[in-house]
């Protein structure tokens, strides 16, 4: 598939994710939203020419997004009703639509990768959008109020969106390089 195709597939994976993984959120049941994440890793890898790089950045979104949201659970900003992991770690679907994020980073969001400032009002806006339409939709609490509990979460974002912009590019960097000193041994040898 051409890299417009994986990009209209991605924007539908990312949207169609957020709906199912904050319905399933607001069911109460985890296993719609893993499933569908899932699958959509699953397409994602294996229509990508870097996998590697693509599973560093899934496996470094959902660590980052598990420990940002971790603290802002513990913090009070946002609640959940069901879900929680010992007291402490978001519920499953919280966790699903990270790694859902986790595959725009190199495709629809690969712009930001350059842009530290856009990136961090990009993830600001968005994140706060996002998670108020969580709220919206019940899948989630904000205790702090939605005006307090939305400024905290832009804030997150405004933080994270840009270090999973760098971790991004930084695989991507590694990635074009090892493939090009595999290029230059392949020529070495012929």
């Amino acid at each position: 598939m051409n890299r417009k195709g994986r990009l209209i597939l991605n924007i539908v994976g990312l949207q169609a994710g957020w709906f199912i993984c904050v319905a399933s959120g607001a069911a109460g049941d985890a296993k719609l939203a893993a499933a569908f994440v899932t699958v959509h890793i699953v397409v994602h890898l294996a229509l990508s020419s870097a996998r590697l790089r693509d599973g560093i950045v899934i496996l470094s979104t959902g660590l980052v997004g598990i420990g940002a949201d971790a603290a802002m659970l513990r913090a009070g900003a946002i609640a959940f009703d069901s879900g929680v992991i010992g007291g402490w770690l978001i519920p499953i679907w919280m966790i699903a639509l990270w790694v859902n994020f986790s595959t725009s980073l190199n495709l629809t969001l690969e712009f930001l990768q350059s842009r530290t400032i856009l990136a961090a009002v990009l993830g600001g806006v968005g994140g706060a959008t996002a998670y108020v339409g969580g709220v919206k939709f019940g899948a989630l609490h904000m205790p702090w109020g939605l005006w307090k509990g939305g400024c905290a979460v832009a804030l997150e974002w405004a933080i994270v969106t840009p270090v999973l912009a760098w971790i991004a590019m930084r695989a991507d960097r590694r990635w074009a390089r090892s493939r090009r000193e595999a290029q230059s041994a392949d020529i070495a040898v012929a």
